[in-house]
């Protein structure tokens, strides 16, 4: 999973990094390493995954985690966002008073893929263990999108869907032009 967000100054920047750690720490995330795609670009962290996992629920679950950690300018990365791959030519490895390390230039292709790699799964998590830390969030989510489908005045007091009433859905029709 990809977490990102964009430059202000040195002393913003290294706040919202510490306000992002100390965020991802209450979820037992920690030791994730900062990098930038580019000098005065884009921010980028990576969450590794100790298994193959749905990103869709676990990009919601963070987002919502983070905006209540008071976290606001930081962009959970979903399915279809789009990034700058890492290890581009002017990518750098950041510490974490928000200084560069390392740029990709300085190094060759094998081994800045070498390090990235090293570093990003540095820190594993296992996506149940995340899941389970939003599930009463994620709960939510899913029973808000039901009522978009099933508008609430159909639903009875204890949650079932009235007899005879049938769930609205939005149509869609195609134009010819």
């Amino acid at each position: 999973m990809i977490l990102q967000f964009n430059p202000l100054d040195r002393d913003a920047d290294r706040a919202v990094w510490e306000k992002l750690s100390a965020a991802l720490a209450t979820l037992g995330i920690t030791g994730i390493k900062l990098f930038q795609v580019s000098e005065g670009s884009t921010y980028q962290a990576f969450i590794h995954f100790s298994k193959s996992a749905s990103i869709l629920p676990l990009s919601k679950g963070l987002t919502n985690h983070l905006v209540q950690a008071g976290v606001t300018n930081v962009e959970v990365l979903r399915p279809g966002n789009h990034f700058v791959l890492p290890l581009q030519e002017g990518y750098r490895w950041m510490n974490d008073a928000v200084l560069p390390v390392i740029a990709r230039h300085e190094m060759s292709e094998e081994m800045a893929l070498n390090f990235f790699i090293g570093e990003v799964t540095n820190a594993t998590c296992c996506p149940e263990q995340l899941v389970e830390q939003f599930r009463d969030y994620l709960a939510a989510e899913r029973k808000r999108e039901i009522m978009e489908i099933v508008p609430p005045e159909s639903i009875t007091e204890d949650g079932v869907l009235e007899e005879g009433a049938k769930p609205k859905r939005k149509e869609r029709r195609l134009k010819l032009l």
